[in-house]
């Protein structure tokens, strides 16, 4: 069962292109999207990691992608340097087989742009966007409105999980070797005087619907007031934290230490120290109101998340959609992944949705599932947030037929034991209904990955028959096609061999 969990979005070229083809259409949206709160006392849904305002300077092509190299003139969330010059490698891909940023990037153009990305590695030399959204559409920047927005992000954020007033017992650091990885670690013991962010399980999280075995578990330190603390975490030089004192520590803890069980690893930073003697009286004050707070705005984000999931799909759909044991999901394919932090869950008819929170912040990638126990596993849907939309008749048949050919395909493959075939994995954004006068789907129309037309009939049961490429007969997706129950029964019972579902 944890497979679908292990995978992060770094994967193999492979996996990535199995991720694009399971993954929900990138979409944009010119205006704010509706879970936007013009309510100046209620928190932000801005389910985005960044939000930056860019120059942009040049345009480069890449085949069929584009780089923009671009100035950043504001940041409104996000770990950039203002002014500093970056480069966006954007995928042309997404509504209509185009990205909204290929749309709106132009050279000397100013725009603001929210996204979540992939940085800069060794095989990709400019920041990877996705999932690209424009909180003010193609309208020029007014500056009032940046303003207002800034504001409010800021005032939404909540980077850490934990806050505590504790006294500093240990402070040691302790050299690394390996440069490139972490050159130091730091080991901290505390006394915890007072808790105003246990990080432990909160409200929202607990209505939701975590007993669902496939909805994944994140760790909490449900911290308390007297107990001793043991922490580590890594960095690059000592803090100048003094035995003895007593600080407001704000921190995000990510797992206990397997060698030990009561040491808490804080991941790649350890938070922030305050003295306390350099604090007055309101600041400290304010700390007791932090956990109302936290919780008030974890409600409301997830109230924002189920909103926008009940927008989408409706019951019948649902049920269409889990009648079919093919469509049932691929063990060792890609699912959303929820490392640490809170997760938020609710129901939507028969299936559940889960999402996570990063740094704080939604995420904005969701899962829409559908579990009854072993194999009878579906995964409806997985996408972002600010993406959703309302799931017509239309777009619900055209989904569902482009499902079922990437399992047919999927799946055959994995039982032939065969390579990669282009011939069997169809390209999102490019299936096609036909449909005659009695509004009856007649026909389906698929380009593959080789650049072919694949085209099937679609009889009164909607199954598919007579597969054809570019008009001519296709015995591999008819064979795929009729053994695609028994396909997926032998994928699924080769994992249930070795995993427990």
């Amino acid at each position: 069962m944890a497979s679908i969990f292990r995978l992060k979005r770094a994967i193999s070229s492979k996996l990535c292109l199995f991720a694009i083809l399971l993954a929900t259409c990138i979409l944009s949206g010119n205006v704010l999207t509706p879970a936007y709160c013009q309510d100046e006392s209620r928190y932000e849904f801005f389910p985005w990691e960044s939000c930056l305002l860019l120059t942009i300077e040049r345009i480069e092509q890449s085949g069929k992608d584009q780089i923009y190299y671009a100035n950043i003139r504001d940041v409104l969330r996000g770990s950039f340097s203002k002014r500093n010059p970056i480069s966006v490698y954007v995928l042309n891909m997404g509504s209509g087989g185009e990205s909204p940023a290929v749309r709106r990037f132009t050279q000397g153009k100013t725009v603001l742009v929210a996204f979540n990305s992939l940085p800069p590695n060794r095989f990709r030399k400019h920041l990877k966007i996705y999932n690209e959204y424009f909180p003010l559409g193609d309208r020029d920047q007014d500056q009032s409105e940046i303003d207002k927005l800034k504001v409010r992000l800021a005032n939404s954020s909540f980077p850490y999980r934990a806050c505590v007033d504790a006294t500093i017992t240990k402070n040691k650091f302790v050299k690394k070797g390996c440069e490139a990885c972490h050159p130091g670690r730091i080991d901290i013991e505390a006394t915890i005087n007072e808790v105003y962010l246990p990080d432990a399980l909160s409200q929202a999280e607990s209505s939701g619907v975590l007993q669902e075995k496939t909805i994944p578990k994140t760790f909490h330190a449900n911290l308390k007031k007297g107990q001793k603390l043991k922490a580590f975490f890594y960095e690059d030089f000592a803090r100048p934290l003094k035995k003895g004192q007593r600080y407001i520590w704000k921190f995000n803890p990510v797992y206990h230490d397997e060698k030990d069980p009561e040491r808490i690893f804080l991941g790649l930073n350890g938070g922030i120290f305050s003295a306390t003697n350099e604090l007055n009286e309101s600041q400290i004050q304010a700390l007791n109101t932090e956990s109302k707070r936290f919780e008030e705005y974890l409600q409301e984000v997830r109230k924002h998340m189920q909103a926008q999931l009940e927008k989408s799909w409706t019951e019948k759909q649902i049920t269409s959609y889990i009648s079919k044991p093919e469509l049932r999901y691929i063990p060792r394919t890609p699912g959303v992944v929820v490392t640490e932090g809170n997760v938020l869950s609710g129901q939507l008819g028969k299936a559940v949705w889960f999402s996570g929170l990063t740094d704080g912040k939604p995420c904005g990638e969701y899962q829409l599932q559908v579990h009854q126990g072993g194999a009878n596993f579906w995964v409806l849907d997985s996408g972002y947030f600010s993406n959703n939309v309302e799931m017509t008749q239309t777009k619900f048949w055209t989904k569902y037929y482009f499902d079922m050919l990437t399992k047919c395909g999927i799946t055959y493959m994995r039982v032939q034991n065969k390579k990669e075939n282009k011939e069997l994995i169809p390209v999102r954004d490019q299936m096609f209904l036909q449909i005659n006068e009695q509004n009856q789907i007649e026909k389906i129309k698929c380009r593959l990955l080789n650049e072919k037309i694949l085209e099937a009939k679609i009889d009164q049961e909607m199954n598919l028959f007579d597969f054809r490429i570019d008009e001519t007969p296709s015995q591999i997706w008819q064979e795929a096609y009729d053994q695609r129950i028994d396909n997926m029964n032998k994928v699924w019972q080769e994992t249930l061999n070795y995993e427990k579902w």
